[in-house]
């Protein structure tokens, strides 16, 4: 941003490719074994070091705000909904230093270091991650009951909420409540697992067609109490594995990568 100079995002490139395109990247959003960077797409041991985890979010969310690719806000919910989360003990008080998909999961021994320390700190990062601002207007990314206020247009008052189970369900309600009349456009990630998903404003479907895997936007003049309804079909789909996954499938419905515990399930 202080020196745009296209030269410098290429190491940022170059991993990018690792992860999306080279098995870098593993079904949940988790990257390498212990502190080294794997493309064996080995699901046991330690796979996903929370530190990681963390930075990838970063990376993620500063390249969202430079150049605006749906497919960042696609990771960073993949990502925190398969990895993130998955490291935290279910009472919230412990955390496990890596998030594997199959065999044991250890808890760290301690309540310090540097995975606690940079979960605490991701985690109080997320609520930034859920809408931005954009040259002129607003951009929902992550869909989650949330509200916020910030400026439109300049300097119009906003005071947006958000309304949703997601990803319970893939239903969005978004209720916008400007100072007054004003005109900005409004975008919305469309996951690019969504395909044919709806937007309706004020209860009328909204035409065209909204794109899966990338924003889709509303660009009129909004008043207060106006709202907006985004649906997300939530298909079962399976995905198949690759490298160590070769002949396996993982099911996913969402963002979501569900899970089989064959002790707990027999």
């Amino acid at each position: 941003r202080t020196q745009p100079n296209q030269r410098l995002l290429a190491q940022t490139e170059r991993a990018l490719d690792f992860m999306l395109h080279h098995d870098g990247v593993h079904i949940t959003g988790g990257t390498g074994q212990r502190e080294i960077w794997t493309d064996d797409q080995d699901g046991r041991g330690e796979l996903g070091e929370t530190c990681a985890t963390a930075y990838q979010l970063r990376l993620y969310d500063s390249l969202l705000r430079l150049n605006g690719d749906a497919r960042m806000g696609d990771l960073i919910e993949r990502t925190v909904g398969n990895a993130l989360f998955a490291a935290q003990s279910p009472d919230g008080r412990r955390l496990r230093y890596y998030a594997p998909t199959e065999g044991p999961r250890a808890y760290w021994k301690t309540d310090t270091y540097c995975c606690p320390c940079n979960y605490r700190r991701i985690v109080a990062e997320l609520p930034a991650m859920v809408f931005y601002r954009t040259r002129a207007g607003l951009a929902v990314n992550l869909y989650t009951p949330a509200q916020a206020k910030l400026s439109v247009a300049g300097d119009v008052p906003l005071a947006i909420r958000q309304e949703t189970d997601y990803p319970n369900s893939g239903r969005v309600r978004l209720q916008l409540d400007p100072a007054r009349p004003v005109k900005f456009p409004l975008q919305l990630r469309i996951p690019a697992w969504a395909q044919g998903a709806t937007v309706a404003v004020n209860g009328q479907r909204v035409g065209g067609a909204v794109k899966a895997g990338t924003f889709f936007e509303l660009n009129r003049e909004w008043k207060s109490g106006d709202e907006v309804a985004l649906e997300l079909p939530m298909a079962w789909r399976l995905v198949k594995g690759r490298q160590r996954q070769a002949g396996r499938v993982a099911v996913m419905r969402g963002p979501q990568v569900f899970c089989l515990n064959p002790a707990g399930n027999a």
